[in-house]
């Protein structure tokens, strides 16, 4: 019988003993066996050999976000949640690595190099962004606080890593949806603003005991339909942005899924609106990597991934024989943005020094020295 590999396994076994066609095959027609036929199999192997070839030769480090296509796990020599990637990026090997290739959209490789300001950090993908992300720009933060500021001088601004650098610089503490609640708890007994992910947000309020309810005494000064405060003191206070992937998440779906199949385990992300989340329980509501745990550890057998579906098929790589991820009534939702990275992206940035300039990030050194300093205090307060 064939031996299962989790997904770390898999890549230490590779960069133990190589790349093999048939191990590499069949990892990936158990992630999608339709989308991962021999032809495209055969051709991403091709593609992997070429990578690993330049990567050694360059001193590359190549990592990927677990919502990218699969087939990079060929290369990849970490992957893993935004908050994975980010311990990942300080524990790099410097002695052998001059350059990061990032298969993730683009906050996360800024991210990368704030963390990592000497090394070469190169997008596999510029055009892979995020509309969450993009919800909140440095200006507008910026003029929020100051209206805030006037009326809580105490504000705290606690920033999902969804954002830009400048963002990020603007910001006292960032978070994931891995560590949001446990971040939260630790914080001083303050006003605090979340940024810019309302959804996620609204989760760790209500996991922290605030009562949601409609924002109404800072309304008239804070900038339209930017701002909804869950407490009437207005000590947690949102921005109104979302991730269009887990927006379009609807109750119905879970319905579906808990009458076609009773008992099944459906986790949810916490970026889903709160009509979702009313209807999965607390300990299914997990960020990707808490999903991948979940369905490691669990004794159910059958489960639904309420994510970008990226997760549930490379989790599907990995199950032992009566375990299933259903993908049913559209139980997971494709992020065009993740869907952008290709294999073929991080060659091209190997082989090519142009699209390797045109790809690289670049932040102004102030903005990356006031990034980081949220981003390690994030790592400090989750680790301790």
């Amino acid at each position: 019988m064939e031996r299962l590999q989790t997904i770390e396994q898999f890549i230490a076994d590779r960069n133990a003993h190589g790349l093999h066609y048939e191990t590499y095959r069949a990892f990936l027609q158990r992630v999608n066996p339709d989308k991962y036929d021999d032809e495209r199999c055969r051709r991403s192997f091709e593609l992997c050999e070429r990578i690993l070839t330049l990567k050694r030769d360059k001193g590359v480090w190549i990592d990927m976000h677990n919502y990218v296509d699969q087939d990079i796990i060929g290369v990849a020599d970490g992957i893993g949640d935004s908050f994975k990637l980010a311990v990942l990026a300080q524990e790099i090997p410097r002695e052998r690595v001059t350059t990061v290739v990032g298969a993730k959209v683009r906050f996360m490789n800024e991210t990368t190099k704030i963390l990592n300001p000497t090394l070469r950090v190169i997008q596999a993908n510029r055009f892979a962004g995020c509309s969450l992300a993009d919800s909140i720009d440095a200006e507008a933060l910026q003029d929020a606080k100051e209206r805030l500021q006037k009326k809580y001088p105490d504000l705290y601004v606690m920033a999902y890593v969804n954002t830009t650098a400048e963002v990020k610089a603007l910001s006292d503490v960032c978070c994931t949806s891995r560590n949001a609640v446990t971040i939260a708890k630790k914080l001083p007994n303050r006003t605090l603003m979340f940024i810019p992910d309302e959804n996620l947000g609204r989760e760790v309020a209500r996991q922290l005991g605030e009562a949601p309810i409609p924002y109404s005494s800072l309304q008239a000064a804070l900038p339209q339909k930017q701002f909804v405060s869950p407490n009437g003191e207005a000590t947690f206070v949102l921005w109104q942005g979302h991730c269009y992937v887990h927006q379009d998440i609807n109750p119905e779906l879970v319905h579906q899924l808990k009458t076609a199949y009773p008992g099944i385990a459906v986790l949810a992300h916490p970026e889903c609106t709160p009509d979702v989340l009313r209807l999965i329980d607390d300990d299914k509501i997990l960020s990707t990597e808490g999903m991948i745990q979940y369905v490691r550890k669990s004794p159910q057998t059958k489960f639904a991934l309420l994510t970008s579906c990226g997760l549930p098929e490379l989790i599907r790589a990995e199950l032992p024989p009566g375990k299933e991820i259903l993908f049913d009534f559209g139980a997971c939702r494709h992020c065009q943005f993740m869907a952008r990275i290709k294999l073929e992206d991080v060659l091209r940035v190997l082989e090519d020094e142009r699209e390797a300039a045109r790809n690289e990030i670049h932040l102004d050194p102030e903005v990356l020295a006031k990034a980081r300093i949220p981003l390690e205090r994030m790592i400090e307060l989750s680790q301790n």
